[in-house]
């Protein structure tokens, strides 16, 4: 079961300062060290992988990062249409687009929107996806057939320039995911919970449409992946079924009843607000009028959803606080290596 993230401890979990012997002058004070051998006061910060958000915390982001939220939007639906595209020309696996949409969402949870250069971090979501899913081409490949995409003609000069660029903005990247490679993929959740509910092909088919299409949402960015999958199959048995019930033994797959239905809905506001975005619209297109009438009766059936984090709160979690590249040095680790952080505290 997730453990929701309560504020700023479960961010940064400790700020030291290394001083040189010798007292520092008021000028070299705050200064970074520097060749000479002089460091004045470097500020170091422990920071904790955090994999998933709540919606509170992706709004309170996004309110720091993006000035025009419906044209970010916008430019998240063409991203998503070009990683597809870019994605099935160099034959790469689902997985590797599945990753590469889940870290272009995460990079603007703490780095700013802009117009000019989103589609370049695409590319860089998809060659650093494609690596951590031991996919691996070459970033020349990749940039040569996303520049196509992109109807782009660059000189040799000019391709080595922007090779450089998308290389500065992996880094970028990996700091933003806390160097996180664990890998949050529904499939084989869904595929064996489909099993022990011994749902039909057809259902199966549907529920893995859902949950493809959840990518193109903030889901993945706040639930894991066994309460999406389990989520997409309650909606699927819905659609196909509308006397099914929104309740399932969740004990016995793991889940949390409220996750699960903030993953419902998410699913179904993506689908009554986008639905001819949406692969299913291909294969299903009589199903969009079906979308409101589960809403309504997921509405009435009163579901409970988690307590969200109040914004005084967020207001002091530094985890969102814009990254200065230029001060200061920053370690990440993930959850499970908290108890070897609190031993180095210790001596």
């Amino acid at each position: 079961m997730m453990d929701i993230p309560k504020g700023p401890k479960s961010t940064l979990v400790r700020k030291f300062q290394e001083e040189e012997a010798s007292p520092a002058s008021p000028h070299e004070e705050n200064s970074s060290p520097t060749n000479n051998g002089s460091t004045g006061k470097l500020t170091s910060t422990i920071q904790l992988a955090r994999p998933f958000l709540t919606r509170n915390q992706i709004i309170h982001a996004h309110s720091k990062n993006v000035e025009n939220q419906v044209a970010f939007d916008q430019r998240r639906s063409q991203v998503f249409s070009f990683l597809m595209k870019a994605s099935s020309s160099l034959k790469f696996p689902a997985r590797v687009l599945e990753t590469s949409m889940y870290y272009y969402q995460r990079y603007y949870i703490l780095n700013r929107f802009d117009i000019n250069t989103y589609l370049d971090v695409a590319v860089t979501c998809l060659f650093v996806a494609s690596k951590n899913e031991d996919t691996i081409k070459k970033l020349r490949d990749i940039l040569a057939l996303t520049n196509q995409l992109r109807s782009q003609t660059l000189s040799s000069e000019q391709s080595e320039i922007y090779r450089k660029k998308i290389l500065n903005f992996e880094s970028k990247l990996l700091e933003t995911i806390s160097f996180d490679f664990r890998n949050f993929h529904s499939e084989e959740f869904l595929i064996k919970f489909n099993k022990v509910l011994h749902k039909s092909k057809s259902d199966s088919y549907l529920s893995w449409l859902i949950l493809f299409d959840s990518y193109q949402t903030e889901i993945s960015l706040k639930l894991p992946p066994h309460v999406i999958a389990l989520s997409s199959i309650i909606l699927a048995s819905k659609l196909e079924d509308h006397r099914a019930s929104f309740k399932v033994d969740f004990k016995k797959f793991g889940c949390d009843e409220k996750l699960v239905n903030e993953g419902l809905l998410d699913l179904l506001s993506l689908y009554i607000n986008s639905f001819n975005n949406t692969n299913l619209s291909v294969t299903h297109n009589d199903y969009e009028i079906r979308f409101m009438r589960i809403k309504v009766e997921f509405d009435e059936s009163k579901p409970g959803f988690i307590k969200d984090i109040e914004s005084t709160v967020l207001n002091k979690d530094e985890f969102f606080n814009q990254r200065d590249f230029s001060n200061g040095e920053r370690r990440y680790m993930l959850e499970s290596q908290k108890k070897r952080l609190y031993s180095e505290i210790g001596k």
